[in-house]
């Protein structure tokens, strides 16, 4: 058995430009809903630390999710499978 060694610089590679692109709109797009729309909104609104926390961590699991979509179809392809069934 030979032990293989993945390098992280060569495997970040496989996430294609497109996915890059999600995962900023998504991040974006999560702090101006909390920040425009939810927090005017709402009538206690709750404190600044922990809105503040909670859209950081929200934005980045929906942004680190579209560069593991990216990553599995790009993934997949090159392995020689159907992307679309690793997806769902």
């Amino acid at each position: 058995m030979t032990d293989q060694h993945t390098n992280p610089q060569l495997e970040s590679r496989v996430i294609p430009w497109w996915s890059y692109v999600l995962a900023v709109g998504f991040f974006i797009g999560v702090q101006t809903l909390i920040y425009k729309v939810l927090v005017p909104l709402d009538p206690r609104p709750k404190p600044f630390a922990f809105t503040f926390v909670w859209g950081i961590l929200l934005g980045m699991f929906l942004a680190f999710y579209m560069l593991m979509i990216g990553y599995v179809t790009r993934d997949a392809k090159k392995r020689g499978m159907n992307p679309t069934v690793w997806l769902f």
